[in-house]
């Protein structure tokens, strides 16, 4: 239930993260809840070792591409409801 959601602090990102399934740290499937505080959340380009499933639940996720750090043109908006695939090892 939604009042049961295990979440942690807000990081120095500004983000809060509940691990709801699995454990991220090791091999298999996980899944965990990111909640952004207000303002603004840009991270530079980087990348995972495996492949990401991103599903927006709530206001809007602005998304990049490539290894060019661009947040006025770079970016995307997925609104809720969407989801982005992201590669493993391929520059977000």
């Amino acid at each position: 239930m939604p009042d049961q959601i295990p979440w942690g602090p807000v990081d120095a990102r500004g983000a809060q993260v509940a691990v709801v399934v699995g454990d991220p740290s090791k091999p298999g499937l996980y899944m965990v809840y990111n909640k952004w505080t207000k303002g603004n959340h840009f991270s530079r380009p980087h990348f995972h070792p495996t492949d990401r499933t991103i599903v927006v639940l709530q206001g809007t996720w602005w998304v990049g591409s490539g290894p060019k750090f661009d947040p006025d043109n770079g970016t995307v908006p997925m609104p809720a409801g969407s989801f982005v695939t992201h590669t493993g090892k391929q520059v977000h």
